[in-house]
């Protein structure tokens, strides 16, 4: 079952799109969803839960306007589906800024809803596939995609999760605790402080792990590992 959350303000709005996925599903029987609906954006991104795969949003609401909402998802929430909802039409151009998937404007008719929401199916199947990890980062929970991960470092009693994007995320933990959530074929420890997203090597000299122009030191028991060596890692991913 697939979770979706309205953000819409306007109560016959919000009815009226809950019954358009209502009636999806029952002309497409192997699909079912979930549908929480809120009236005030504030409360919503309060309280948000990383267990949606499609919020639909009102752009225009008077508590926070739905684009403001969206960054705020964002900031969260890199990879779940996003979904506007407007009666300004010029206005929906810009969800590119905060990959939106598309826009329905009002009033909504279901053709319309169906043929869109057909794509949003499509893409919360696709997003289903790639796994991901919640993790504290200044206070806040964030949600990152397994496969933008490049590296995870353990300094002292904090874990940086390293991305490809260059950013950096910060939390308590152990490097432990991060090997149980993630996928241990994608990941190989090459020393005990650092745990490596082994698609993204680009080369090993037998004491370095390279990352494009990053290199992080491989450990004596790590090159003599028979159990997955970095070295024949990276064999297997140069032949891919």
């Amino acid at each position: 079952m697939n979770k979706i959350a309205i953000v819409e303000d306007d109560e016959l709005d919000s009815s009226k799109l809950k019954t358009f996925i209502k009636q999806y599903e029952m002309n497409n029987p192997s699909f079912s969803f979930e549908i929480i609906t809120f009236s005030n954006p504030i409360v919503f991104i309060e309280s948000y839960s990383f267990d949606f795969d499609l919020i639909f949003l009102d752009i225009k609401m008077p508590e926070m306007n739905g684009m403001d909402l969206a960054k705020k998802i964002r900031e969260k929430d890199k990879n779940v589906i996003l979904f506007f909802i407007t009666s300004l039409g010029q206005y929906a151009i810009k969800g590119y800024e905060v990959e939106a998937l598309d826009f329905l404007v009002k009033p909504i008719q279901y053709s319309e809803f169906a043929l869109k929401f057909d794509r949003a199916v499509n893409r919360i199947h696709k997003s289903n596939l790639e796994e991901s990890i919640v993790v504290t980062y200044k206070g806040n929970s964030i949600r990152l995609s397994i496969n933008e991960i490049t590296y995870v470092e353990a300094i002292h009693h904090r874990i940086v999760y390293h991305t490809d994007s260059k950013r950096e995320f910060m939390s308590l933990g152990t490097l432990k605790s991060v090997i149980e959530k993630l996928n241990s074929n994608l990941f190989s420890l090459c020393n005990k402080c650092y745990l490596v997203n082994i698609k993204f090597i680009t080369n090993i000299d037998g004491t370095y792990c390279y990352l494009g122009n990053e290199k992080l030191l491989i450990s004596r028991p790590r090159k003599k590992n028979s159990n997955k060596p970095l070295s024949i890692i990276f064999k297997v991913i140069q032949n891919e």
